[in-house]
């Protein structure tokens, strides 16, 4: 094709064709290949306009058929295909609506995608609403539900690699109901035998303020999976979103109570069929808020602190005065909690071959991680490894570093509390806190320089433990935190950062340290940490707390 400014020579226009009508969305006029050009639409016309006889008179195209890599999706159903597609850096967005009334599950039924790439969901309409996960690699998730009636998924693909998924989304009913006495007993009877085809029940609890909501269970028989992933009855503090969950339960034992730290707990109840011996009875009653009868110097953070790693967001300073970097001759390379003023945890493997107490150094009250002006640096005076700490298995993976000097606690530095001594605490499902300064993704080099923070669930030791994810490998000395779809999770450098769980009086505790994991926020491969309640003994022997 012969070239000309503006085509006034040799020229080639492409146009989408819409209800019989022409819409030109390019026009060539060169003699080397033009970008890569997508319409709009599922039909295309080539028009030639030649001036010149000759060589210049011939043109090649090659075209390939694939899915909308973008749109609007409503109704009761549907699905989303991967582009059919290997264009470099390829970039796709979808907005699900279903009715009003209705929220989503959405199902994968294909996954296939590398860990550079990125497919990520979000709760609502648009990046502003709260973040779902970060989903990829080849093992299928298990369903999501959305807490309203949208979703916003976002794709991206930085290679030219194809990468296949497929996703379906259904529209669900969910029976809802509020409830405002000050006690009241539930069954199964009260609302499935009523209601045959709906099977997601919430209830809002509701007692006077000043009081919490205490529940008791009497009988649960539901389908019976570690994982808990086809039916369940989730418990959430207040309103109901993916940072509020107490707990999850299913099977047939009876859950131990469960107490909020509001003044209303929302219910959950997801069923997979309606069959009659599915059946659940607990009663709810209100209770006095718990007040601490002795003033804790531990586990509090300022008020008015609202911002909520990989995947993670940035936190706050003073969020989690406890937080430290351990730095190796002047590097970061763990974090640590700060339970004294005298004494931090850490993961045992940060010491393996770095014993020399004279490289390390520990900087406090800063979320930047080379903050070398507002932050606290202090030398360390001694380091303590779990004497059964086993490299191969990563068990008993702890340990205790001395400071060379008391710290000073500020509204910045202030030391976490040691949790509950019990293996009750956390109970599967419960939401709690990673922070951490490590790598953002598995692909990534060093470390990130702002403090991140994320919302995470715990897993039960069955479910982690079972082979569709940890395996064999977890011992009860272990903990397991994360997202069933990945895109959320600790990584490398944020070992020996805390696991932060809140308990019932608002005080924060050290339930685990951030030990080890398959890869990085990969799905079905939750983070493991260190249970800190099973090893209270050990350092307390130590730290005389």
């Amino acid at each position: 094709m012969q070239n000309s400014i503006n085509c006034t020579a040799d020229s080639l226009e492409i146009s989408d064709v819409i209800n019989g009508s022409r819409t030109s969305i390019s026009k060539v006029c060169q003699s080397w290949s033009p970008e890569t050009i997508v319409s709009r639409e599922s039909k295309i016309v080539f028009t030639s306009d030649w001036q010149n006889e000759g060589m210049y008179g011939w043109f090649y195209v090659f075209y390939r058929v694939f899915a909308p890599c973008s749109g609007n999706l409503t109704g009761w159903q549907g699905s989303i295909l991967s582009p059919n597609a290997t264009d470099y850096d390829y970039r796709c967005s979808w907005n699900i609506n279903t009715p009003a009334g209705t929220i989503i599950k959405l199902s994968f039924e294909e996954l296939n995608i590398y860990y550079y790439s990125m497919l990520d969901i979000y709760d609502g309409e648009s990046l502003d609403a709260p973040y779902l996960g970060r989903f990829s690699g080849s093992i299928v998730p298990p369903p999501i539900l959305s807490t309203g009636n949208s979703l916003y998924i976002r794709y991206y693909n930085p290679s030219y690699t194809q990468l296949p998924f497929k996703i379906t989304y259904e529209a669900m009913e969910v029976y809802t109901s509020v409830l405002e006495n000050n006690a009241e007993s539930i069954s199964s009877f009260d609302v499935t035998s009523q209601r045959q085809n709906i099977l997601l029940f919430l209830w809002e609890l509701r007692v006077p303020e000043g009081f919490n909501v205490k529940i008791d269970f009497f009988d649960l028989q539901l389908e019976d999976d570690p994982l808990c992933w086809n039916e369940s009855l989730t418990v959430y503090d207040g309103v109901r979103s993916l940072n509020t969950s107490l707990g999850i339960f299913c099977g047939s034992s009876i859950p131990l109570s469960v107490r909020s730290n509001s003044d209303s707990i929302h219910l959950l109840l997801r069923l997979r069929t309606n069959e009659p011996w599915k059946r659940f009875t607990f009663t709810y009653f209100s209770v006095p808020k718990i007040v601490p009868t002795v003033k804790k110097e531990c586990g509090r953070v300022p008020t008015g602190g609202k911002s909520r790693v990989v995947g993670g967001s940035l936190a706050n300073v003073g969020k989690w005065p406890w937080q430290a970097s351990l730095q190796y001759y002047n590097s970061h390379m763990c974090g640590a909690s700060l339970i004294s003023k005298d004494w931090l945890v850490s993961a045992a493997h940060c010491f393996e071959g770095r014993n020399d107490v004279n490289a390390w150094q520990v900087r406090l009250g800063t979320t930047y991680i080379y903050d070398s002006w507002s932050s606290v640096n202090l030398a360390v005076a001694e380091i303590i490894t779990h004497e059964r700490f086993n490299y191969t298995a990563i068990d008993y993976d702890i340990a205790l570093v001395r400071l060379s000097w008391s710290v000073d606690f500020t509204s910045q530095i202030s030391p976490i509390c040691l949790p509950p001594d019990t293996s009750h605490f956390p109970l599967p499902g419960k939401t709690c806190y990673i922070s951490g300064w490590g790598r953002t993704s598995e692909a990534d080099y060093g470390v990130y320089y702002e403090l991140l923070d994320a919302p995470m669930d715990v897993f039960s030791h069955s479910g982690c433990s079972s082979d569709k994810m940890n395996g064999k490998s977890i011992t009860t000395r272990m903990i397991c935190i994360g997202h069933p779809a990945g895109g959320i999770s600790a990584c490398q450098g944020d070992s020996g950062g805390p696991l932060t769980c809140q308990g019932t009086d608002g005080t924060w505790y050290l339930s685990g340290v951030t030990s080890w994991g398959n890869g990085c926020a990969r799905p079905m491969k939750p983070a493991v940490y260190t249970k800190t309640s099973k090893l209270l003994k050990w350092i307390k022997q130590y730290t005389g707390l």
